[in-house]
Formats: C-alpha cells, sequence, structure tokens
C-alpha cells in the first residue's frame, strides 16, 4: 500500500516537472531543437492536449501480448570447453562465461520475474535461456 502511494506520488512530481519543462518555465540558448523556451523535435507536431491523450489511453484497443515467447537460441551449454573460452549472451544483461571447467554466470536477474517475491513483479515475456 505504502509502496503505491509513493510511486503515485513519484509519478505526480514527474508529470509536473514535465509540465514545467513545456510550459515555457525553462529558459536557456536557442537551438535547432530549442527556441528559448519550448524544446521541439526533428519531427514535431502540433499536440492534442492532456484530454486527449487521457481519451486514448483510456478507450484504445489494447494489443494482445503473448504470456511467453520461446528462446530459439537456447542451447545446452558444455560442461567443460577444453580450448579457449565460451561465451555465450543469454539474454539483456546475462552472459555465460566458460573456461575449462570453470563456468560463470553473469546475470543480475536469473527467474521468471525482477522481484524478490515469489510470483510478484515484471514477469519475462522470453523464456530465459536455460539449458534442457
Amino acid at each position: 500500500m505504502l509502496g503505491g502511494l509513493l510511486a503515485l506520488i513519484a509519478a505526480g512530481e514527474i508529470f509536473a516537472y514535465l509540465r514545467r519543462m513545456s510550459s515555457g518555465v525553462y529558459s536557456g540558448p536557442v537551438c535547432d531543437h530549442f527556441d528559448g523556451t519550448h524544446f521541439v523535435g526533428p519531427y514535431a507536431v502540433e499536440g492534442n492536449g492532456t484530454l486527449a491523450f487521457w481519451r486514448w489511453q483510456l478507450t484504445r484497443d489494447m494489443a494482445e501480448w503473448p504470456h511467453r515467447i520461446p528462446n530459439k537460441l537456447s542451447d545446452k551449454p558444455p560442461a567443460r570447453v577444453e580450448n579457449g573460452a565460451r561465451v555465450r549472451v543469454i539474454g539483456h544483461a546475462s552472459h555465460l562465461v566458460q573456461a575449462g571447467a570453470v563456468s560463470l554466470l553473469i546475470d543480475p536477474v536469473w527467474a521468471d520475474s525482477a522481484s524478490g517475491a515469489v510470483g510478484k513483479g515484471h514477469f519475462a515475456r522470453l523464456a530465459p535461456a536455460r539449458g534442457a
């Protein structure tokens, strides 16, 4: 409960900051993407306003996301690498480094979810590349 409240407050603060940045409060030197008070992108279009954004968010048709995507690059690593070293990229920040009989797993999250609590948090869409 408290975590959700803190997240809501943080989101509100970020929204307020971005609103201030887009309302001309910030001033600085003029360049190709900043007119002195407003930032613009190379393909900027006129905005429809905040109400149109929330209407789109609340009424759009959401795409169906698959629960899990099979990992076609998964293989079972050898128990021992005789010559040189073997480096296997497992995922976003995960690597398996093998040399001789030593295997080193470098992975910040080796689980189905990125949470300390079982069954909570953001669940991975791509199946981990665990050897079969």
